[in-house]
């Protein structure tokens, strides 16, 4: 014999949810890198027009961007990217890079690009910082990471990272 109790255990079934496989750190690796590629490739479309000269450049490893940075000092970590002005070449260390950090070497290489002195670089980003000071009085978390994150740069290019890593 068969009977029902009124119970239908195939939708209570559907209903539990399934739990979620964690992405494996290759898979996530991937991921990332994928989405800063796509990053590199907006950007060299976007500056195309503004800055033609400056050129993308990836490394898929430390070694690589080691090379061609010239950071030598093995002890020390490597950074995420690079803008160097002399050779018009951003650098992005896929091994380090964030979603910030092609947006951030941008910013740099349209910054001194447009405006040629380090001098004048520094005094219009100071002015921009001091501006963007008063919205930033709200936001006190806003305001210590950024001073944190500059804390790690030249006191002469300190607003100039400010700025950079807002962007």
């Amino acid at each position: 014999k068969t009977f029902s109790v009124g119970y239908d255990f195939e939708s209570v079934a559907e209903a539990i949810p399934k739990p979620k496989r964690k992405k494996s750190p290759a898979k996530k690796m991937k991921q990332r890198v994928d989405r800063i590629m796509k990053q590199v490739d907006n950007a060299k479309k976007a500056i195309s027009k503004i800055i033609p000269d400056v050129e993308i450049i990836t490394h898929k490893d430390e070694d690589s961007y080691r090379k061609a940075t010239g950071e030598t000092d093995s002890k020390k970590q490597t950074s995420r990217g690079e803008y160097n002005p002399k050779t018009k070449k951003i650098h992005i260390n896929l091994s380090k890079a964030n979603n910030r950090t092609v947006a951030h070497e941008v910013f740099h290489a349209i910054l001194l690009n447009k405006l040629k002195t380090d001098k004048a670089a520094k005094d219009l980003t100071e002015r921009m910082i001091k501006s963007l000071s008063k919205n930033l009085e709200g936001m006190p978390e806003v305001k210590k990471a950024l001073d944190e994150f500059a804390s790690n740069y030249d006191e002469n290019i300190q607003s100039e990272e400010k700025l950079a890593e807002l962007v």
